[in-house]
C-alpha cells in the first residue's frame, strides 16, 4: 500500500503534469515581407470605400469594391478579413 507522503508525492507530480505550460513557436525568426505587409502599406482607395459601405449596412456594394481591392493588395489580410463580413 502507498503510504500517505508517497501518495501527496504521487499527487503532486500528477497535478504538476496536468498543468499547461505555454506553448513555444518553433519558426525561424525571420520575415518575409513578400506575404506579410507591413501597416504601413498604402490601402487601396476601394477598401476605404468598402469599409465605409459596410458600416452603412451596403454589404452588396461593398463586395466589388473589396474584389478590386484584392486585386491591388493580394497579401494584405485587412481587405480579406473585411471581405469575410459582407459575405
Amino acid at each position: 500500500m502507498f503510504s500517505l507522503s508517497r501518495l501527496g508525492l504521487v499527487l503532486a507530480l500528477l497535478l504538476t503534469a496536468s498543468i499547461q505550460q505555454p506553448a513555444w513557436s518553433a519558426g525561424g525568426g525571420g520575415s518575409d515581407s513578400s506575404t506579410v505587409p507591413s501597416r504601413s502599406d498604402s490601402m487601396p482607395e476601394e477598401f476605404a470605400k468598402a469599409k465605409s459601405m459596410i458600416k452603412g449596412g451596403k454589404y452588396a456594394d461593398a463586395i466589388p469594391l473589396l474584389e478590386r481591392a484584392a486585386g491591388k493588395a493580394p497579401n494584405n489580410p485587412d481587405v480579406f478579413n473585411l471581405w469575410g463580413c459582407p459575405s
